[in-house]
């Protein structure tokens, strides 16, 4: 399953240089619902001081600790420049109180991750646009399976928007299949409606 790697695309992590590269990609692959949220937490004083939403994204990839920390983060680094990124982790299960303070597109979410607990998960795989149609998702995804392997892993997870059909063609070409779906909450920041499906398969 192995790709053929461009000779100037490495695959590392995540760096605090690239924190605010990793926040644009972060929002690509939400679809505009993380900028969304950034927005709402900018004060006057950082608008003034010509921040955005972005910067506020930025700031959470490099806080400590954080879900979206740099550290969590493998990159596609086409010669210098972040061109994809993707973030890896075990799923566990939330609580009932855990689910129950999300918002509702992200209820969607964490209730189909609560099908997966214990499995690889690949969050946030984008690439900008200038560089798609290189096959960074599919080496990004074959590094998860590594990255699975390492973490005694033996099952990968991810979601999907079914209407987003290339990201489902790459995906079921790679072997996952739909387990579970629930449909998408519908929001103008999201640009697709139908379901958002859980995907998965074994850690090869």
């Amino acid at each position: 399953m192995s790709t053929h790697r461009p000779e100037n695309i490495l695959l590392r992590g995540g760096e605090a240089a690239d924190a605010r590269q990793i926040a644009e990609l972060i929002n690509i692959a939400s679809r505009g619902i993380e900028l969304h949220d950034w927005q709402a937490e900018l004060t006057l004083a950082m608008v003034a001081d010509g921040q955005n939403g972005i910067d506020v994204g930025a700031a959470k990839v490099l806080a400590s600790g954080g879900y979206n920390h740099y550290s969590r983060v493998r990159v596609a680094d086409c010669a210098g420049r972040v061109a994809a990124m993707c973030i890896n982790h075990i799923l566990m299960k939330k609580t009932d109180a855990e689910l129950a303070s999300l918002a509702p597109m992200r209820r969607v979410y964490a209730d189909l991750k609560q099908h997966a607990p214990g499995s690889f998960y690949i969050d946030s795989l984008a690439c900008f646009p200038a560089y798609r149609g290189r096959g960074l998702g599919k080496l990004l995804i074959e590094d998860a399976f590594e990255e699975a392997q390492t973490v005694a892993c033996d099952r990968i997870s991810l979601l999907a928007f079914e209407q987003n059909a290339g990201a489902i063609r790459l995906y079921q070409h790679m072997g996952f299949e739909i387990l579970y779906r629930l449909p998408a909450v519908e929001s103008e920041e999201i640009p697709y409606g139908g379901d958002v499906v859980l995907m998965s398969r074994d850690v090869p």
